[in-house]
């Protein structure tokens, strides 16, 4: 009876011995399960949800969020048009570059002792131009500047009814501009600008007065202020700013009346140029 019971616990213990090893074998043999739970796609990016399933760890789960290149570009393009932010709201500076102006004149006869013709003669006058500016504002500003410009043109005088003794005379005049410009700026670095200028003269090179002192009667040829405008576009490269413009007279730039006994006759100009300046912000 004891062989009996002994065997029959020898077995037992065996049995389990056994189906322990199997077991353990089991456990270290994993079995893994990929499966793709969700997917959303939305404009500025794709987001997967994965679950991962195994018999030693159970489950576990991954998410994975792709940005869409039109997100990407997107916020590049943000990136890029931060300038409005990044660039002072109030900045001013020092500027200078070149006109080149012309004169337009009705043609005028007069007969006064010497007879002589007056007519406009295809000259413009170069000349210079130096100021300061300061802008207020970023997309759209305002810019007031303080300029002084020389400008200037030529006509043709000579004896009435031909052009024996004819000649060009050249004349030339500095003024001091006051331009209130008001403009967009279109990109980072490109702008639009316009606005009206005042114009105040304060000296000329005398040729007007040398050659019509002897016939008119009014011996002040240029008129003391006037209105005019400007328009044009310009280029702001970091502290660098470029302007190119076009500046017109609302009213006559010169006026000259002529009396005598025989007739009496007006000459009126009008001044045009166009302007060059390259500039220096100092904020």
């Amino acid at each position: 009876m004891k062989r009996i019971v002994i065997t029959l616990v020898a077995s037992a213990a065996l049995v389990c011995a056994t189906a322990y090893a199997f077991s353990a074998m089991a456990q270290d043999s994993t079995t893994i399960t990929t499966t793709t739970y969700s997917t959303t796609a939305t404009p500025d990016s794709t987001t997967t949800t994965t679950g991962t399933y195994n018999n030693r760890t159970a489950y576990s789960s991954t998410t994975t969020t792709t940005e869409s290149n039109a997100y990407r570009d997107n916020t590049a393009t943000s990136r890029a048009n931060r300038y409005d932010d990044e660039d002072p709201f109030f900045t001013f500076g020092l500027k200078a570059g070149v006109n080149y102006s012309e004169l337009t004149y009705n043609s005028l006869s007069i007969a006064n002792g010497n007879a002589f013709d007056l007519s406009t003669s295809d000259g413009r006058a170069w000349g210079l131009a130096a100021g300061g500016f300061f802008r207020v504002g970023r997309t759209i500003f305002l810019q007031p500047e303080i300029m002084l410009s020389q400008k200037g043109g030529r006509y043709m005088i000579g004896s009435a009814g031909g052009t024996v003794n004819s000649r060009n005379v050249d004349i030339k005049f500095t003024n001091i501009d006051l331009p209130v410009l008001v403009g967009v700026r279109l990109a980072k670095v490109f702008r639009i600008n316009a606005g009206p200028v005042l114009t105040f003269r304060t000296s000329d090179n005398g040729n007007l007065g040398n050659t019509f002192d002897q016939y008119a009667n009014d011996r002040d040829y240029f008129r003391k202020g006037l209105i005019g405008y400007q328009a044009g576009i310009g280029f702001d490269l970091g502290k660098l700013v470029l302007d190119l413009r076009y500046e017109g007279n609302v009213r006559d730039v010169i006026r000259i009346d002529f009396v005598n006994p025989s007739n009496q006759g007006q000459f009126l100009s009008k001044s045009n140029l166009f302007q060059a300046t390259v500039g220096f912000k100092f904020l």
